[in-house]
């Protein structure tokens, strides 16, 4: 259709005119999705680099949220299962006539499989507990220096927490002791700990004095 100042007439377009046409129309689109596409990279881009930017305060976000539900978690666990020291062995937190104790245990098995407290463990009175993790730093310090010498009384009884090696290792061991002759001896109420297992009550520590 051709437009004119003085009149309107129309003709048909011939066969080049129409493939002139649509090979214009053809590169026209061409170039508007390359430009939609350029646009679409930048922006793809500039949101990568934004992300680099910001994932790592997001990443230390969600390694922090766990730590504020630890706690409560932990505490739970402490007053029911237990923490798990080694396949026999747990920390817990327990009631016993009226008062609440921290007990460090090794478990067996009835009968039945299931598995009941032994008595190679101690129990810690309240006092007691906070003492001991009050001094944590500095019996983890002879622990880690096989301070054989070492020696934490603990109040209001005859525990005492104390370094030894025994065929290589080191063991931190929690003992009620007795005198005999003047002289003060381990007894037999008390539990001998591995590393893993001084670890583990470590890193439970401030759980175990919030369940108290």
């Amino acid at each position: 259709i051709c437009l004119s100042s003085e009149h309107l007439f129309v003709r048909y377009l011939t066969e080049e005119e129409t493939e002139g046409a649509a090979a214009l129309g053809s590169t026209a689109a061409h170039a508007a999705h390359a430009a939609h596409a350029a646009d679409d990279d930048t922006e793809k881009k500039r949101q990568r680099e934004k992300k680099g930017v910001n994932e790592p305060e997001k990443k230390q976000r969600r390694d922090e949220a766990p730590a504020a539900d630890t706690p409560a978690s932990l505490v739970n666990c402490l007053k029911a299962e237990g923490v798990k020291l080694s396949e026999k062995r747990f920390l817990k937190v327990r009631p016993y006539k009226g008062k609440t104790f921290v007990d460090i245990r090794e478990y067996y098995e009835d009968n039945d499989n299931n598995l009941k407290p032994g008595k190679k463990g101690i129990s810690l009175a309240v006092a007691q507990w906070e003492f001991f993790s009050k001094n944590l730093q500095e019996v983890d310090a002879a622990f880690q220096s096989c301070s054989k010498e070492y020696k934490l009384l603990l109040p209001e009884s005859q525990k005492r927490v104390t370094v030894s090696n025994f065929k290589g290792r080191t063991l931190l061991d929690i003992r009620e002791w007795y005198e005999k002759d003047g002289e003060f001896k381990p007894g037999r109420k008390g539990i001998s700990l591995t590393s893993d297992q001084w670890t583990a009550i470590k890193s439970s520590a401030n759980g175990v004095s919030a369940a108290l």
